[in-house]
């Protein structure tokens, strides 16, 4: 597996590297890191609403360019 080149935090704690202004994301809600092939990894950080992918839950994975990343429920 490749190495991050860099990760960034996502939540709504104001130390996230990327911030969500949403009741239903959770203070550290996820992880995105950059690995070094040009990926993202997506790793949900145990999220009270998880992070989903397309509507479908993940725990860790790869995805290809296009994917969307949802992380809050009240669409």
């Amino acid at each position: 597996m490749p190495h991050p080149e860099k990760k960034y935090v996502i939540g709504r704690a104001p130390t996230c590297d990327i911030v969500l202004a949403d009741e239903s994301v959770s203070r550290i809600h996820a992880e995105l890191a950059i690995l070094d092939n040009g990926k993202l990894l997506v790793t949900d950080c145990h999220s009270t609403q998880c992070t989903l992918l397309l509507r479908v839950g993940l725990a860790v994975d790869h995805h290809d360019s296009g994917s969307q990343l949802i992380f809050q429920v009240n669409l």
